[in-house]
C-alpha cells in the first residue's frame, strides 16, 4: 500500500459573501478509499486552496513509509507553517484515526488538536459518533489489508468550532546567542466582527481575529507575542489588517538587528502611522511603531474596532430611553494633551537656536526644571532638535477630526501663547502648549468641534481648557517704564471668548452659531434634553474657573513619572477606591479622570537616547503607550464604574479600542441608572 504525506487546506468562503452554511456538530471529513487513507472535505461552505491563505482553515495528515499511524491536525494555522512544519493557533475540531482490527492501539503521535482513536471492525463497517451530539459516518471497512492498518482518518467539526480563538503563545522560545538579536514585541487588539490582524514578524507569524461565531468569547483583549530578530541582514515585519477575507490595509518595516537600522513607507515615522478608517466595513485600524534604534525592545501595536463616529446616536437608536440618562452617566474617552500633533513649529527651534530662549529662561527655570535640563540637550544636539521635540511633546498623532470620528468626545485641550512671543512680551495667537512646545491653534480646534457638531447633531463634546506645566505663568513689567517685559501666556477669559466668536465665524456653515455652549452645571441635565436645547459642546474652563467642575484625577507627578505599568495601575486602583467612596457617601457628581499613560518626564536623556535612532518613529511615548495598554485596558475591562460623575479615560495616541471599552461602560451605567430611576415606558 503507498503511503502518502497529504497537506489538504479548505478555506472559508462565505466571509466573500456566498456558500451554505458552516458544517455544524457532527459533520466529518472522512475517507472510504480502501488501497490508502486519504482527506475528504467538508463541502458546506468549504472549498480548497493550494496554498496557505491568511484567512484559512486547514486539516493536516502525515503517514510514515512504514505504515505508522499519521500525524494529524485540524484546526487554523498561521502563516508560516509549512507541511513539514506546521504552526497551529487554535482547534478547529477533533480527529479520530480508525485502524484495522489489530491487538494493539492504534498509537503513533497523537498530533496537535485532535485525539487519536482506534476502531476496530470485521469485514462490515465501522461507525464513529461524532461527539457533542453530532450525527454518525459509517465506512466499509472490508477488503484487503493488514491489522493495524490505518484505514481512515476523520476530522470532525463539532460545535467546539463556534467557541475556538487563537490563544497560542507565539513568542519566540530563544533566540541565537552567537548572532546580533533585536527584540521586537507586538500588541494587538481585534474587537470589530469579521476582522483579523496577520501579523509577521521575520520568520514567525501569528494572527488574531473576531468573528460573528466568536461572540460568546469577550473580544476586548490585548494579546501580545515578544519575537527575537537576530543576524546580520534585514528582517522584514509585517501586519495585515482585513475583514471577511478582504484585506484592508497591510505595512511593513525592515529591521536590520546588528545595525538597528530600519526602513519601511509609513512604519519609520509616528506623525506618517494615522489611524485608517473603513467606515462601509465598520471597521477603524491604529497603530503605531517604536523604532528604539539599539537600545530598547521595538514596539508595534495594530487595534482594530468597530467605527463609532455617531456612537451617542446609535445608543439612543438602539435604547430611545437613553435620553432620559444624565450626561454624567456617560464613560467618555479621552485625549490627552489632545492638541499636541504635527511637526514641531520652526519659530520655536529658530528661538531656542538662535539664544534668544534666554530671555525668558529665569521664568522658566522657576516654573519647569527640567526644561532648563532640556534646552540644554537640545543646544547639544541642535541637528536632532525637531526630532527630540516631538518625541517628548507630541501625545497624539491623529487629527481632532479623526479622533472624534473615531468617537473620542473628552479633550484635554491647553491654549495659550507661544514661548516664543511671550518672551518678547508679544501675544500672537493662540495654541494647545505642552510646557514650551505649540501645538494646534486654538481656533482651528474649536471650528474642528463646530463643524463635527453641526454633521452629527446627536453628539455631544466635552473639553477641558487648562494651563498646566506653561513655561510662563506671570507677566513681567519693566520697574522703570510699567511696560511688559515678558507676558504670560495664560490668556484671559476675554480673549477665550474671543477665539470663540472666530471659530463661530470661520465655521464651514452659519449652523454652528447654533450650537449653544454649556458649563459644568449641564453635565446633570439628561442627554435628551442637551440634544433638544442644542447644548452640545461643553467647556468646563479650570483655569479661570477651577471650581466649578469638581474632578477626582489619578494623574500624580510621582505616579506617572513611570515606564512601569504597575505604578500606574496602582495610580488607577487607588483612585478608583476614592470613587467607590463617593459612591458609598451618595456624595454629589464629581467626574474621576483615569489616565492612562505614563509621563516619565526624568528620563530626559533616554528621550535624546531614542531620538538618534534611524527614523522618525522613535517616540518613547508610543513605546510607553503599548506597554501601558497592556495592563490599563485590561484593568478597564475588569472594572465596574459605579461611581457618580462622569468617567474619563484619557490617553495618549487615543484609538478605537479604547472608545469601544468607554462606550461598553457607558451601555452598563446607563443600563444601572434605567433600572433605577428611568420611566416604565
Amino acid at each position: 500500500m503507498t503511503r502518502l504525506s497529504t497537506w489538504a487546506q479548505w478555506q472559508d468562503r462565505s466571509r466573500r459573501g456566498g456558500g451554505t452554511p458552516i458544517p455544524t456538530a457532527g459533520s466529518s471529513l472522512t475517507s472510504s478509499d480502501r488501497r490508502q487513507p486519504t482527506v475528504r472535505r467538508a463541502t458546506d461552505r468549504t472549498g480548497f486552496t493550494d496554498k496557505p491563505s491568511c484567512d484559512s482553515r486547514q486539516a493536516f495528515l502525515r503517514l510514515s513509509t512504514s505504515g505508522n499511524p499519521p500525524k494529524t491536525g485540524l484546526g487554523r494555522f498561521d502563516l508560516d507553517s509549512t507541511e513539514h512544519h506546521p504552526t497551529p493557533s487554535g482547534t478547529f475540531g477533533r480527529v479520530e484515526v480508525i485502524t484495522r482490527e489489530s491487538g494493539e492501539d492504534a498509537g503513533g503521535d497523537k498530533g496537535w488538536f485532535g485525539h487519536h482513536r482506534r476502531r476496530t471492525s470485521s469485514t462490515a463497517s465501522a461507525t464513529s459518533s461524532s461527539g457533542n451530539g453530532g450525527g454518525r459516518t459509517s465506512v466499509d471497512l472490508a477488503g484487503e489489508g493488514k491489522p493495524g492498518e490505518v484505514v481512515e482518518v476523520r476530522y470532525f467539526l463539532t460545535r467546539d468550532v463556534v467557541d475556538v480563538r487563537n490563544e497560542v503563545d507565539d513568542s519566540t522560545k530563544s533566540g541565537n546567542i552567537w548572532l546580533p538579536t533585536k527584540n521586537f514585541s507586538v500588541s494587538s487588539w481585534a474587537s470589530c466582527d469579521g476582522a483579523r490582524i496577520d501579523l509577521l514578524i521575520n520568520k514567525e507569524a501569528r494572527y488574531h481575529e473576531h468573528h460573528f461565531h466568536l461572540r460568546q468569547h469577550d473580544p476586548r483583549e490585548l494579546r501580545v507575542s515578544h519575537h527575537a530578530l537576530d543576524g546580520f541582514g534585514a528582517k522584514t515585519c509585517r501586519f495585515i489588517v482585513s475583514h471577511l477575507g478582504q484585506q484592508v490595509m497591510e505595512r511593513w518595516v525592515k529591521i536590520n538587528p546588528a545595525s538597528g537600522k530600519v526602513d519601511g513607507p509609513r512604519m519609520v515615522s509616528t506623525i506618517a502611522s494615522s489611524v485608517v478608517f473603513s467606515p462601509e466595513k465598520n471597521m477603524v485600524v491604529n497603530y503605531g511603531f517604536f523604532d528604539s534604534g539599539m537600545t530598547r525592545a521595538k514596539e508595534l501595536y495594530v487595534y482594530t474596532s468597530h467605527y463609532h463616529k455617531r456612537w451617542l446616536g446609535d445608543l439612543i437608536s438602539a435604547n430611545p430611553r437613553v435620553r432620559e440618562v444624565p450626561f454624567t452617566q456617560l464613560a467618555l474617552a479621552g485625549a490627552h494633551d489632545a492638541g499636541m500633533l504635527g511637526e514641531i513649529d520652526q519659530k520655536l527651534l529658530n528661538f531656542i537656536h538662535n539664544g534668544d530662549v534666554d530671555i525668558a529662561m529665569p521664568l522658566i527655570a522657576k516654573a519647569l526644571p527640567f526644561v532648563q535640563s532640556l534646552l540644554s540637550v537640545l543646544r547639544t544636539f541642535k541637528f536632532e532638535t525637531a526630532r527630540i521635540l516631538e518625541n517628548m511633546a507630541n501625545t497624539q498623532k491623529d487629527s481632532i477630526k479623526d479622533q472624534l470620528t473615531m468617537g473620542v468626545r473628552f479633550f484635554d485641550f491647553r491654549p495659550g501663547y507661544c514661548l516664543y512671543d511671550a518672551a518678547v512680551g508679544a501675544q500672537g495667537y493662540l495654541h494647545h502648549q505642552h510646557a514650551i512646545v505649540p501645538g494646534m491653534p486654538y481656533v482651528m480646534f474649536l471650528i474642528t468641534l463646530l463643524d463635527f457638531l453641526v454633521e452629527n447633531p446627536e453628539e455631544i463634546i466635552f473639553f477641558e481648557i487648562k494651563s498646566d506645566d506653561f513655561a510662563i505663568g506671570k507677566t513681567s513689567l519693566n520697574e522703570k517704564t510699567g511696560l511688559p517685559t515678558v507676558l504670560t501666556m495664560i490668556p484671559t477669559l476675554e480673549e477665550l471668548g474671543a477665539a470663540l466668536e472666530e471659530a463661530r465665524t470661520c465655521a464651514s456653515t452659519s449652523s454652528a452659531r447654533d450650537i449653544v455652549i454649556g458649563n459644568p452645571t449641564d453635565l446633570r441635565r439628561s442627554i435628551g434634553d442637551l440634544i433638544d436645547s442644542n447644548t452640545r459642546l461643553i467647556i468646563a474652563d479650570r483655569v479661570h474657573f477651577p471650581d466649578d467642575w469638581e474632578r477626582a484625577d489619578s494623574y500624580s507627578h510621582e505616579a506617572y513619572d513611570t515606564d512601569e505599568p504597575a505604578r500606574v495601575e496602582a495610580a488607577l486602583k487607588l483612585t478608583y477606591a476614592a470613587a467607590i467612596t463617593r459612591a458609598a457617601k451618595k456624595e454629589s457628581p464629581a467626574a474621576t479622570i483615569y489616565q492612562l499613560q505614563a509621563t516619565p518626564t526624568a528620563q530626559i536623556w533616554a528621550d535624546v537616547g531614542a531620538s538618534l535612532s534611524f527614523s522618525d518613529a522613535s517616540s518613547l511615548l508610543v513605546w510607553s503607550k503599548a506597554r501601558m495598554d497592556r495592563v490599563t485596558y485590561k484593568w478597564i475591562d475588569d472594572t465596574t464604574f459605579i461611581e457618580p460623575g462622569n468617567v474619563i479615560f484619557l490617553n495618549d495616541f487615543v484609538d478605537g479600542a479604547l472608545v469601544e471599552q468607554a462606550l461598553e461602560k457607558s451601555q452598563e451605567r446607563c443600563d444601572i441608572w434605567l433600572a433605577k430611576y428611568g420611566s416604565k415606558n
